[in-house]
Parts: C-alpha cells; structure tokens; sequence
C-alpha cells in the first residue's frame, strides 16, 4: 500500500501570526500500519548532511507477521532505494542506526515455546538496501520467573508500562528483552538481557563494537532491596549501574566485565523518591540526572556530576519545585481550555538531560499517564509479571516543564507549555508527546501535534520556540496541516537550524501518511 508524500515550504521570519506557505511537490511514503510498536524503537538515521534512511510498518496488525519498508531518501525527499522486510510474530526490531559503513538492524527473536530468546544484527549496503551479512549476537534462556521479598528489581519506564499493557504477542514480553545503550562516540554497544528465573537477580551483559563484533561479556548481580535503573557503556568499554534502594540510596557502579574490577559511588540519600535517571559521559566526569518525589508527587530535579578518577562528587544541583512556579503553571493551565481538573504533580517523566558543550544544562520533563475504565491510575513501579494485563486504555501527555542551569549549577531560568494530547495506548508515544530541538545557538524549540479531544482528527503541528538566554516563548507557530495529520514522533529529523523533516499520519490510528519537508 502506497500513501502520499507531501512537500512543503514554509517561510517564517514574520511575526508569529503571521506566515506563508508553498506546496513544493508531492511524493509518496508506505507507513500504511496504523499499529506501530510502542515501545520507543529509532526508525529514522541520518546518513550524511544530504540523506537518511526511514524504516516504515507497511503492513500488519498487533499479531502475526508485519512487513517493512526500508528506504534511503535524499533532503529533498527523493527516494534513492527501496527494500521490503517480512517478519514472523516472535520476531521484533529493537533499534536501527548506521556505523560508517553498514545501516544495521538490531532484532530480537523471542521464543515462548522453549524459553529461549535471542538477539540478531542485519547489515545492508547503503548503497542499495541490499542484505550484506547477518550476526547472532547472543541467545539466552529464559527461566520461570522467580521472586522473594528482597529480590533485587528491574525499573520500569513509561513505555514498559505501555507494553505491559498492550497485547502480548504486540512487543515483546519483558523477560525477553535485550536491552541496548551506545557509548558517547556511538563506537559501542551494550545489551544485556535480566535473568529473572534466578534466585538472585543478574543480568547477562555483552559489549560490541558497533560493527557488531564482541568485545566484552559476563553477567552482574543486582544487589537484594536495590533496583537497577540502567546499565550504561563508555567510550573504552566499561559498564555502568545505577542502582538505588527505597530509601533514596543510589549505588553507582563502573564495572570491567574483563577483570571484574569494579568501584563504587554513592550518591547522598535523601527522603525523596528518585525517579527517570538519565546519564551523560562528559570530559569531567558523569553527570546523573534524576526526578525527585514525595508519595509520588513532583517535588524537584536533580543532576549529580561524579569523577570516578578522583572517586569523587564533584556537584550536586536540587532545584526545588517552589509554590511560585508551582502557581505559575497552574495559571497557565486554566489558560489550555483541554486541560482539566486541578494538577496533581504526579506522572512526570524526565525526557530530555542535556549537557551542552560549554557544562550548561537543560532537563525537560512531561507528564504522561496511562489509564483505562477500571485503572484510574497506572503507575511506573519495578517489573513484575502480575503487571502484564492487556487494557483497552488510553496514554495522555500533557504540560512539558523546561529547567535550564548555567555551568555552575545556577538555575537561569524554568519555562513551562500548556498542552493536551490523548491517544489510544497501543499507539505508546509514537502520535503524541513532543520532539526537542537543542541545536539552535539562540533557542530551543519543541514540535507537537494537537488535538481537539480524545481520539479526535488531529487539527494542529505546533511549533514553539523558547529563547535560550531567558527560557520566554519567542515564537508560537502552527505548521501547515491541511491533511489532518498526527505527528509521527520517530520520524522527525532536524536537518539543520531551518529546515525539518517530519511524517505525519491520517486520522485516529491512521493508516495513510505524509512526510514533509518545512523551512523555518
């Protein structure tokens, strides 16, 4: 099935009320499922400054088997290959990204019936979209879930709760996973795959290159009453933990899986729940970034930067959410006429921990919610398999917080957007929530799709941009949407500071799509 491919050209540069609009040229594009996966897969790589490649659902629903459509498409939307992908049922695509040489598909194929699970590479000349090699990575098995009080835990995030939550046979089941982080250089990969049968709970971990050759592997344990938030990789192949206990302890943890050798960091405890830790490898040293909570409520954020060479912490910054900006946004609130009822400062998520070159930061958090008749309220909590019930339910993302620090730590401002987006779940995120643009020298800019209500045409592509000096709204602008489309997350691509690249599907799970091109 083949849907239309729309070009634009829209010129800004006017006030923000004021705008124009030139239909370039039509294409075509084949996101003809309205069941995408949710659960956070990357489905567009920028090749060069002048392509990139998209990874498109074609066909299938939330069981059996689905096609994909793998194309190279130019900056000006020309197609330049085409390949078609069949996938059976227990096979799932877990990310796509592209070394230097090869694009590479990771994939995990899961099997129920022997306990067993697996993770595949597939690599394709870029030249043409042809299959050039196939790599097993690692197969595990899968023992009977084994659990006792002060078993060490897996953390959830929002899109596991999602894929809980969805049709079992849709993403794949938790004890299957294989979960994948890059190094700083994008030069490596981990993946490790929890052992949930154990009586102690432990991951087997494997670190490649990014050619998919085998550098390091072993399996760690995760420590009796903490839960693991993530196991990152750096630059020289070293592995990390975060794990943190129920009284605000955090145990962070550089690990050889070639010695054994580890050490530790602990971060201060603190009466506050932590939650959504975000790592970043910088050149003095690893900042941690996480939401602080009381009884579930926003109470702050909070990054931390450690220097395991002098096995120190180096800054701890909390900026605390005040009744000033609490009542700020709530004023800003009553302002969004789809937002109801009074905010309750749970269900945020941080999306976004930026470090920037010169060591200022910015965090942005949204809040996201999953709920259906009978589930008023569906929290993120440690794995478990009494979890994984199918809903008919719906995800909503609202308001998006901005915070931005100088180097020293110092808050320089927080901005705060007033939104409302409420999509069926078993589209996860991929039609709502919002796409982050931090390249700008002078500002940020955040790109949404908006609704009238829940499950209704979308009727707006907002475009917001936020001055970087001072965090006030600079430029509230809605993108040409004549066809009623709902932004596709995953395929939003900043091509540079004035030129974007998005598709956008038809109508409540739509199965028509265009992409566009804008010049800002």
């Amino acid at each position: 099935m083949r849907f239309l491919l729309i070009v634009l050209l829209l010129f800004l540069g006017l006030p923000s009320f004021l705008h124009s609009q030139t239909l370039l040229l039509n294409k075509e594009f084949g996101l003809g499922s309205p069941y995408s996966e949710p659960d956070g897969r990357n489905d567009i790589v920028r090749i060069s400054d002048s392509d990139f490649i998209t990874l498109a659902k074609v066909k299938g629903n939330q069981t059996g088997k689905s096609e994909f459509s793998l194309e190279r498409y130019t900056n000006e939307l020309n197609s330049i290959w085409k390949v078609s992908l069949n996938v059976e049922a227990y096979e799932d695509y877990k990310d796509l990204y592209y070394n230097g040489k090869d694009l590479v598909l990771l994939s995990v194929i899961h099997n129920e019936s022997e306990k067993k699970t697996r993770m595949e590479a597939y690599g394709f000349d870029i030249s043409n979209g042809s299959r050039t090699w196939t790599k097993e990575l690692e197969a595990y098995e899968v023992g009977e879930w084994e659990m006792h009080p002060h078993k060490g835990k897996v953390k959830e995030t929002f899109l596991d709760v999602v894929c809980e939550h969805a049709n079992h046979n849709y993403v794949t089941p938790f004890e299957y996973k294989h979960n994948v982080h890059f190094s700083p250089d994008n030069k490596k990969i981990v993946s490790y795959v929890f052992n949930y049968g154990e009586k102690y709970l432990s991951a087997s971990v494997s670190v490649y290159d990014n050619k998919c050759n085998l550098l390091s592997r072993g399996k760690v344990g995760i420590d009796n009453d903490f839960i693991n938030n993530g196991i990152y990789v750096d630059n020289q192949g070293l592995i990390y933990l975060l794990n943190v206990n129920n009284f605000g302890k955090v145990n962070f943890i550089r690990y050889s899986l070639d010695t054994k050798d580890f050490e530790i960091i602990e971060l201060p405890a603190s009466n506050h729940q932590k939650e959504d830790f975000h790592i970043s490898f910088q050149d003095d040293g690893i900042y941690i970034a996480n939401l602080e909570l009381s009884q579930e409520k926003l109470t702050g954020v909070k990054y931390t930067k450690c220097n395991f060479t002098q096995k120190s912490i180096d800054m701890i910054v909390y900026e605390e959410l005040t009744d000033e900006m609490k009542n700020a946004i709530a004023k800003e609130r009553k302002k969004n006429k789809s937002l109801k009822g009074e905010e309750n400062w749970m269900d945020y998520d941080l999306t976004h921990f930026i470090v920037n070159p010169d060591k200022s930061v910015m965090m942005a958090l949204e809040k996201r919610d999953l709920y259906a008749e009978g589930y008023p309220h569906i929290k993120k909590d440690a794995f478990d398999k009494s979890h994984n019930v199918e809903i008919l339910g719906h995800v909503q993302a609202e308001g998006i917080i901005l915070f931005s620090f100088n180097k020293n730590g110092d808050k320089q401002w927080s901005s705060y957007l007033a939104k409302n987006q409420v999509y069926p779940a078993n589209d996860g995120l991929n039609t709502i929530s919002f796409v982050l643009d931090n390249s700008p020298q002078d500002h940020i800019r955040i790109l949404y799709a908006s609704t009238e209500g829940m499950d209704a045409a979308p009727h707006t592509i907002n475009m917001v941009s936020f001055d970087r000096n001072s965090g006030k709204i600079i430029k509230n602008i809605v993108l040409p949407n004549q066809d009623k489309l709902v932004l596709v997350k995953d395929y939003t691509l900043f091509l540079d500071e004035s030129n974007i690249v998005l598709v956008g599907k038809k109508g409540l799970m739509g199965k028509s799509s265009s992409i566009a091109k804008f010049k800002l």
